[in-house]
């Protein structure tokens, strides 16, 4: 059995630990910046995690999504992201900040809401069940909020960028410099702070939105530099202790759970959760109530206890059931310690269930300290893991060790009082394994190629049966906007699974995937072309993606036909290595005959940023800070840059190499 200690390492680990041990610079891309939110996880952990244990195509699942930073970071890297949060404004926000939405469309939206606002008869005068609402919102910003408020929910627009706009309206509230009378809303309790000159409600909307529009421009960009449209993405309203998925219907499961005696999320939130109460379906007691029953909530502790039982039971795994005995003397807690490990087990059980056997789960885990008392959690969640009970099994595979800084993360404790702080996290890496035995393990280097995709009896047995056909049939029918996503999480494996096993000897994952993609939004799109009583909508789905596929085909072979004659390449590559400076030098050398192949690739290149990329490359330049500059991410660190540099390349070659050209690195 794996043990866990300090100085243990599994013998397949894939990268070093200091690998993970990120800066705090260089996150804020794409979507990211979208809404502040408490303890999130580092983009650059979720990107190892999903491209080491996946591959193009495969789902991805946060099953405690919070701000949404696996989504988007799945998304980006062209797997189907799945979601569960049982937050409702942090699934609002999850929701925004992984669905694509156009930026004209968020463009126009905005507008109608500046020219709503400039109206009269908008009723500022609406407010939210918040106990002492004078202290906390000046009067001027309370009103000005429900004029701004109002107006939004009289803009005509899609429901994504509707989505956008709260999230926006919400960021004002939830955020370091919030508009409303308190310090620092995202972390810590309401310290009361007045401002001297109440902000401008509507400039600071208008401006925030502005900048949003920026983000989802960035977001664009990063989807087309990768050759990706269409992102699917599927975040439920949900607890984690029950997913809303069906067994081995996932491949790989990433989340950052939160800390025993957690982060008070009901606490910072429910400013915003107010102002938007029936947004999100809620009111401000219920939102509170429901604080209760998040995982690592430390509201309500004694809910359980009661005269025959103050004292919380034995769960039967020793060293909890020991940690909880050594805080007797403080009962809250050791409820709060035996509730936390409790539902965190419910939550593993749930994990195993629905990722498929050889699938990874990959948990990175903080310990605590509880009254001076050490919680090992990466070291409990082990052995949890391992001795689930119930027909899934988990085995442990590797543990990194990492170290948190302190600039980007807020623990929840007070170092003095309580011990000191963690600076050191864990990523645990877990395997699901199948009728008890492990899963091949293969070899770790290999790891980040993939696995082996379903067999048909097993697509097959997870495909929904003809009446949830039909009935998603009619609900695209009658334009119910959440069917088109139901109807990719259903079908979207199954499509790719078929296409596989037609092209066995096709290598380029992209175009299958592009394909299946292609044909479901089709059907979403034009759902009465199907005729259900003529054939079951899987085989429509593959028949349209067949033809798609056997066209883009056709396509790149007349281009490969057509463009750069592959000998004029190699002897454009001979004459620059003969002539050109070799040695990293300020400026690349380019060989004879470079202008005409920069001109020939610009014919067929399109995205600004990757046609310098491309030049780069035949300008025969090696160094990465070069590259960094063109793609923005100078104030990553040296490692990072080196790893995204050599992605982008290594796309860009292999889209080349499909029309005729072998670009060749100087030696």
């Amino acid at each position: 059995m794996w043990r866990c200690g300090r100085n243990v390492r599994s013998a397949m680990t894939p990268v070093a630990p200091t690998d993970l041990d990120f800066s705090p610079a260089g996150y804020l891309y794409a979507t990211h910046p979208l809404h502040a939110f408490a303890a999130r996880c580092p983009p650059p952990l979720v990107d190892w995690a999903i491209t080491q244990f996946s591959k193009p195509g495969e789902v991805v699942l946060d099953p405690m999504a919070g701000s949404g930073t696996t989504l988007l970071e799945g998304c980006l890297l062209g797997r189907p992201a799945w979601g569960v949060e049982i937050d409702p404004l942090a699934h609002l926000i999850a929701k925004a900040k992984a669905t694509p939405v156009d930026p004209d469309d968020l463009e126009r939206a905005v507008g109608q809401v500046g020219s709503l606002l400039l109206r009269s008869d908008l009723d500022d005068g609406w407010r939210p069940e918040l106990p002492n609402l004078g202290r906390w919102f000046h009067p001027r910003v309370a009103a000005q909020l429900a004029a701004l408020r109002q107006a939004i929910g009289q803009v005509e627009a899609e429901p994504g960028v509707l989505d956008l706009l709260w999230v926006v309206f919400s960021s004002m509230i939830v955020a370091r410099t919030s508009v409303a009378n308190a310090r620092d809303l995202v972390h810590s309790r309401h310290h009361y702070r007045p401002w001297a000159e109440p902000p401008d409600v509507h400039m600071r909307f208008l401006s925030r939105a502005q900048q949003v529009r920026a983000m989802l421009l960035d977001y664009r960009e990063r989807l087309a530099s990768a050759g990706l449209r269409h992102p699917l993405v599927r975040v439920e309203r949900g607890d984690a202790r029950g997913l809303p998925f069906p067994d081995s219907s996932v491949d790989l499961v990433f989340t950052s759970p939160p800390y025993c005696s957690a982060l008070d999320y009901t606490r910072a939130h429910v400013f915003a959760v107010a102002w938007l109460a029936d947004v999100l379906g809620t009111s401000t007691e219920q939102y509170r109530s429901l604080g209760r029953g998040y995982i690592g909530s430390e509201r309500a502790p004694l809910l359980e206890a009661s005269a025959d039982s103050p004292y919380p039971p034995e769960l039967g795994e020793p060293r909890i059931d020991s940690l909880v005995r050594a805080l007797h003397d403080d009962r809250e807690r050791a409820w709060v310690v035996h509730r936390y490990f409790r539902d965190m087990e419910r939550v593993l059980a749930e994990c195993a269930r629905v990722v498929r056997p050889g699938g990874r789960v990959v948990l990175v885990v903080c310990p605590s300290n509880i009254r001076r008392v050490r919680i090992p959690t990466h070291e409990l969640f082990a052995e949890l893991a391992e001795r689930l009970p119930g027909p899934e099994r988990l085995s442990v595979e590797a543990l990194h060790e990492r170290t948190i800084n302190d600039r980007r993360r807020v623990m929840p404790y007070l170092e003095v009082a309580f011990g000191p702080r963690m600076r050191t996290e864990y990523v645990l890496i877990i395997r699901s394994v199948e009728n008890g035995r492990k899963a091949p393990a293969g070899d770790s280097a290999q790891l980040s190629q993939g696995h082996d995709a379903p067999t048909q009896e097993e697509t097959m047995e997870a495909l929904p049966n003809e009446a949830f056909e039909r009935e998603l049939h009619q609900r695209l029918l009658d334009g119910d906007f959440t069917a088109s996503r139901e109807l990719a999480a259903a079908y979207l494996l199954a499509v790719v699974d078929r296409l596989r096993r037609r092209f066995p000897r096709l290598d380029d994952e992209s175009l299958i995937f592009d394909a299946a993609t292609d044909a479901i939004l089709n059907y979403a799109e034009r759902p009465s072309q199907y005729k259900p009583d003529t054939m079951r909508l899987l085989r429509y789905l593959v028949m349209s993606a067949d033809g798609d596929l056997k066209n883009a085909l056709r396509r790149q072979r007349k281009r490969a036909q057509r463009e750069f004659p592959r000998h004029d390449v190699e002897l454009l590559l001979e004459a620059r290595n003969q002539y050109g400076d070799e040695e990293d030098t300020d400026e690349g050398v380019a060989a004879p005959g470079a202008e005409e192949l920069v001109h020939k690739v610009r014919q067929v290149i399109f995205d600004p940023r990757d046609r310098r990329l491309v030049d780069l490359m035949i300008q025969g330049e090696r160094r990465t800070a070069a590259f960094a500059r063109v793609l923005g991410i100078t104030a990553v660190d040296a490692v990072q840059q080196r790893r995204i540099v050599k992605q982008h390349k290594d796309r860009l070659k292999k889209r080349l190499a499909r029309l005729g050209v072998r670009l060749r690195e100087p030696s």
